[in-house]
């Protein structure tokens, strides 16, 4: 077979590659066999936005039986990423309970931390507060697996959902993409939870406030 090469950067391309492996560019090869790829199916693109290339060879490799690579965004900013993908089902999905472990942790600390140090002695209260550190360096492992698990699996459940889309026939555009806003809303929402979790278990810790005498 004649050798192919990209038209856009001239890199070298495999017979069925539909992308340059290298710059990403699309390439003019057409076969009723590829058409059956969801990375030739011109919906996938515009559901995915922004860097189609990267996800689109990936997916052809999820059609393959193949395991995509591990996505990087996707393991360090979780919680912002799949709100700027649209894709809130496979955050919650990862990370729905370890979140709420972080905000009840949070929400009772200030108030276990002050009673101890208010009606117990100073001893025991230190015991509790390594206690309490020991819980909260666990929770933070936990939040870290899950962060983990969300970037080995994140194409194959984005993959699965753009399918979702399709089966309801969905206006690709609309239900994928990419959102700036989602993304500053989501970071906003969640400073603000915490901020007003942390300041109501600060109110309630100072009203049962009683310095400890013997």
């Amino acid at each position: 077979m004649e050798n192919r090469y990209c038209t856009k950067c001239g890199a070298p391309l495999a017979p069925d590659d539909l992308y340059c492996q290298h710059c990403g560019q699309r390439t003019s090869v057409e076969s009723s066999a590829q058409t059956t790829y969801p990375s030739d199916d011109i919906r996938l693109e515009q559901y995915i936005g922004p860097n189609a290339a990267v996800f689109l060879q990936e997916f052809k490799k999820i059609e393959h039986g193949q395991k995509p690579k591990f996505h990087i965004m996707a393991f360090l900013f979780t919680l912002p990423y799949c709100y700027y993908r649209k894709c809130t089902s496979i955050l919650w999905k990862y990370l729905k309970v370890p979140y709420i472990l972080t905000f009840v942790f949070h929400f009772f600390y200030y108030i276990i931390v002050t009673a101890t140090f208010s009606w117990t002695r100073p001893s025991f209260a230190m015991a509790i507060n390594l206690i309490l550190s020991l819980v909260q360096l666990g929770i933070a492992i936990f939040v870290l697996i899950r962060c983990i698990k969300c970037g080995q699996h994140f194409y194959e459940a984005y993959y699965d959902q753009y399918c979702n889309a399709r089966t309801q026939n969905e206006d690709m555009a609309q239900a994928g993409g990419v959102s700036v806003k989602n993304m500053l809303l989501s970071l906003l929402i969640l400073f603000g939870i915490a901020f007003m979790i942390e300041m109501i278990s600060i109110v309630i810790a100072l009203l049962i406030y009683r310095p400890f005498s013997i």
